[in-house]
């Protein structure tokens, strides 16, 4: 039967503004508790409210409603949950009072449209899309009656137990490379390759001792920081469209080029902020610092206000500050330097003023090559084991889409 969604439920609307405390029995519910699929204890923060209108219930389902990248995320909030978790104003609450339908048949139906949300359901530019509640209660399902609901989500809970298993096992597995990598450039990155060199006190925290030879820097004195354009959608005189990077290309050590955009350049802008070989790129926002290498991979490229490029001074490493950003970012650098009250932004001024080791040019050139040659094999692993997940993530949406639209029998 065809049914819109404020035909299948009773309430759907935003959670509330919280007053964020410290302590509190009342927890908030955001759009980062849930955006990996599972609640995330971690991310939970408190507020001193408790409106009756944000409190989430037993078969709620909960959707992510702002912002790029996370708008449509979507979680069923199930039997065995506290019952003291309250949505903020970027979650919406879907709810059936009558319970005359399965909440987690519309979880499964709508964890596979994400992009579909995201064409037809919102509103808004980049990064302020909001979700539209007119658009989200006019949707329009093919929904069976509810005895037929419960034996899906039966079917699917089964089946997707094995997968979802397989998948976390597959991740411990991803984790431990990933930490035994860390490991290892940390133990090289500050300090050096020879085990018998004296060594000093850095008068840096986080640095703690290096050789005795190498030098302590501010970032500023070894390179120029530039942060990219705003979002720009239409033209001016003289102006040409040009692809450009943002935060979501940048990823840990690598850039993501599956999908670059293009926006609109001055010449003065592209004189800035053109990209070269051996640029480095750093997150402004969301995961702050996330360290990249630009290697020409386009033939043209530039970037966006939500990312910085780092332009070595001639005679340093580019892959040394690399792997050492890196070692940075896994020891929560980067996050203690940042306002963590607000929305999380790493300033270009923050940057400037980051203190670092900096050894003799040739001592970098060999650090960055020793760790290009440990970790070919540890590497190679990593892309197996994340080739496995995916294939098994493709698998589990392929299940769902199969069952929920009827083209694979659960009897």
């Amino acid at each position: 039967m065809i049914q819109r969604i404020k035909e299948i439920c009773t309430y759907v609307n935003r959670g509330c503004t919280p007053d964020y405390v410290d302590e509190s029995p009342y927890a908030v519910m955001n759009q980062a508790t849930f955006s990996k699929g599972y609640i995330d204890i971690s991310k939970l923060r408190f507020s001193s409210k408790n409106p009756a209108e944000a409190h989430i219930q037993k078969g709620d389902l909960l959707m992510a409603s702002t912002g790029g990248g996370v708008l449509g995320k979507v979680l069923y909030f199930g039997e065995g949950e506290p019952d003291n978790f309250y949505a903020d104003s970027h979650v919406s609450i879907l709810r059936d009072s009558r319970h005359k339908n399965n909440m987690k048949f519309l979880y499964y139906y709508f964890m596979n449209r994400f992009d579909e949300i995201n064409a037809t359901m919102v509103n808004g530019s980049t990064n302020q899309t909001e979700l539209q509640r007119n658009y989200l209660i006019a949707h329009e399902i093919d929904i069976p009656g509810k005895e037929r609901q419960d034996a899906i989500v039966a079917y699917l809970d089964k089946q997707l137990s094995s997968i979802n298993n397989r998948i976390c096992l597959r991740e411990r597995e991803l984790q431990t490379l990933i930490k035994l990598k860390q490991s290892e450039i940390n133990s090289v990155i500050t300090r050096g390759l020879n085990a018998t060199v004296p060594m000093k006190d850095s008068g840096i925290d986080w640095i703690g001792r290096i050789p005795a030879h190498w030098e302590v820097k501010r970032m500023k004195e070894i390179g120029s920081i530039q942060l990219g354009k705003m979002l720009k959608n239409n033209p001016e005189d003289g102006d040409q469209l040009k692809p450009y990077l943002k935060s979501k290309n940048i990823q840990w050590l690598e850039l993501n080029m599956d999908s670059v955009e293009e926006m609109w350049f001055s010449e003065l802008e592209m004189s800035r902020l053109r990209l070269k070989p051996g640029d480095l790129l750093y997150s402004e926002g969301g995961e702050v610092g996330k360290c990249a290498i630009w290697n020409g991979e386009l033939e043209e490229c530039y970037i966006q206000n939500s990312v910085h490029k780092f332009t070595l001074h001639q005679g340093n490493n580019p892959r040394y500050y690399l792997y050492l950003s890196y070692h940075l970012g896994t020891v929560g650098y980067f996050n203690s330097i940042v306002n963590l009250v607000s929305i999380k932004h790493l300033t270009g001024e923050k940057i400037r003023q980051i203190v670092l080791p900096v050894p003799p040019p040739e001592e970098q050139y060999a650090i960055a090559n020793y760790i290009d040659s440990e970790f070919k094999t540890i590497d190679s692993m990593i892309g197996n084991i994340s080739k496995q997940i995916d294939k098994l993530r493709l698998l589990k949406k392929a299940l769902i889409n199969e069952v929920i639209t009827g083209k694979r029998a659960i009897e």
